[in-house]
């Protein structure tokens, strides 16, 4: 391909990707979660440990990553918070176009990298999820970068990639536990490869991955191991996900979503494999024990996984379509190299498809559904209403207030973690988990222990708190954990008649955060005027 043709296709790609980016990071809706992960964060700056300290729903990894944050969030609050998560974000799309260079042929592998790219980064539902603080941008960062460096050690002797493969691929094991799968799966196929490279490959890796693991989780489990449980395994498991029909749908929306998002990445496989038939089989099949037939497994499992959880969220598949999309763009570069075509005429073959893409990607990235809720916060009937100011500065607006009515207190009464980050006040103990923290039903020494709040413990907090200020939202004493079911009317009445009796409203703002709902801003009537 000509230079300058060259040069400024990619200068499209990469600006492309930065914009989305850039743009969900400012206009992308808030996210319950983002709360959430940012105060564990700050908690662990100060030294305050997940799972012992307070409870945790993700790997302690994500913690830390968010933790590594603190300074950015401390000075600009979800918004920091954001601008980091899309820079691993963006680091996780690197490694990306490097695994899709790396499995193509020399000459075509700057055509691999630059669709691999497109096809990841240039999703309006990739982006959004790479670009806001939640677990996915630092899984995908540390796994994509595992899965580049155990690359390299399928094809060396040297033992270095391989342990570095397992460090990474661990710690994103510690981020997302499903991503263990990764970790298990690229480690046999080392063990597979033995005969080629030695043991100290494998042994380095396995050595590396184990170490780590340990690192990560050892210390909790020894010291807060059924909290530790809870958190990992038992609070995913107890989600209410139907049954019966009810469950097979859940099942087939995972599916339906899934594949509308990874859809141009499918498309372009499905070309691929249709014209390498054309060709008499020119387009080589992935070996079982290769590269490429390992990340297809790998790329199986984990979506295996993610649908036989009791509610499958088609977002756990952000950590896996980076991967696909390496997939897609290596099968793009190899058939590509295989006709006997002279040079000239691939280079123009190359520019046409490299043009292509970048249109479909550049059209489906501003077309998307998901890019309405920049500017949208939902419907009124036949009207579409616009949002007033994005949500991380409607926040800000509301945390400022927040901040002003707390006075010199440091909490805050509220199960809106996100507005707790942004006015730089913490939440009560037992309530780190924002709306998912109460759990109704459990005993009073089983919510002590795995540091959440029942029913009594709730009202007890409501109506000894020492904080000035509270704040209720739609999301307030609505969700009944860990089935993540909604709370019983007669419930939900008695904790709002609790917080009406020991406050005042002070201020009500319409389509606040997540879902649109309402916050009531709220003062301690002791310090009222």
């Amino acid at each position: 391909m000509n230079r300058a043709l060259h040069a400024l296709f990619w200068f499209a790609a990469v600006s492309l990707v930065l914009l989305l980016a850039a743009l969900n990071v400012t206009l992308g809706p808030l996210n319950q979660d983002e709360g959430v992960y940012l105060h564990a964060g700050s908690l662990l700056w100060e030294g305050r440990l997940p799972f012992v300290h307070h409870a945790f729903t993700q790997g302690p990894v994500t913690a830390l990553a968010y933790a590594l944050a603190s300074p950015l969030v401390s000075a600009q609050g979800v918004l920091g918070g954001r601008i980091f998560a899309a820079l691993m974000g963006l680091g996780a799309l690197f490694f990306t176009a490097r695994i899709a260079a790396r499995l193509s042929p020399r000459g075509v592998r700057g055509v691999a990298a630059f669709a691999a790219l497109l096809l990841a980064g240039a999703s309006a539902h990739e982006s959004y999820f790479l670009s806001i603080a939640k677990t996915y941008a630092p899984a995908a960062c540390l796994a994509m970068a595992g899965i580049w460096c155990w690359l390299r050690a399928m094809n060396s002797p040297d033992p270095r990639p391989a342990a570095i493969a397992g460090l990474l691929l661990a710690l994103a094991a510690g981020t997302r536990l499903s991503l263990g799968v990764w970790l298990t799966v690229a480690g046999l196929a080392l063990v597979l490869r033995r005969r080629e490279q030695g043991n100290a490959p494998w042994l380095a890796f396995g050595l590396a991955g184990a170490v780590t693991l340990a690192i990560v989780y050892l210390p909790f489990l020894l010291f807060a191991g059924s909290s530790l449980k809870f958190g990992l395994l038992d609070y995913h498991a107890a989600r209410h996900g139907g049954e019966g029909l009810g469950a097979l749908a859940f099942k087939a929306g995972f599916i339906s979503r899934t594949a509308r998002v990874w859809l141009p990445a499918l498309t372009l496989l499905a070309v691929c494999g249709a014209l390498a038939q054309a060709l008499r089989g020119r387009l080589d099949a992935p070996s079982s024990t290769g590269p490429r037939g390992t990340l297809w497994t790998m790329a199986g499992l984990i979506t295996l996984t993610h649908l036989l959880t009791p509610f499958p969220y088609d977002d756990y598949q952000v950590v896996v379509f980076p991967l696909v999309a390496a997939l897609a763009g290596s099968a793009l570069a190899r058939l590509l190299h295989r006709p006997p075509l002279p040079g000239e005429a691939r280079a123009g073959l190359t520019a046409w498809i490299s043009a292509v893409l970048l249109l479909i990607c550049g059209v489906g990235a501003f077309s998307s559904e998901v890019n309405q809720d920049w500017m949208l916060s939902g419907r009124d009937r036949i009207w579409w209403v616009l949002k007033k100011k994005p949500d991380v500065f409607a926040l800000r607006d509301a945390a400022r207030t927040a901040r002003e009515m707390a006075g010199d207190s440091r909490e805050i009464l509220t199960q809106d973690a996100y507005l707790a980050v942004e006015a730089r006040l913490r939440l009560p103990p037992g309530m780190e988990l924002g709306p998912f923290a109460f759990c109704a039903d459990f005993d009073d020494e089983k919510a002590a222990r795995l540091h959440v709040v029942n029913r009594a413990g709730l009202l007890r907090l409501i109506e000894t708190s020492p904080a000035r200020v509270a704040a209720a939202s739609g999301y307030s004493f609505t969700i009944r954990s860990p089935d993540i079911t909604p709370l019983e009317p007669a419930i939900v009445d008695e904790l709002r008649a609790a917080l009406e009796a020991r406050t005042v409203r002070m201020e009500s703002i319409p389509r606040f955060g997540q879902g649109a709902t309402t916050l009531e801003l709220r003062e301690l009537k002791t310090f009222s005027p």
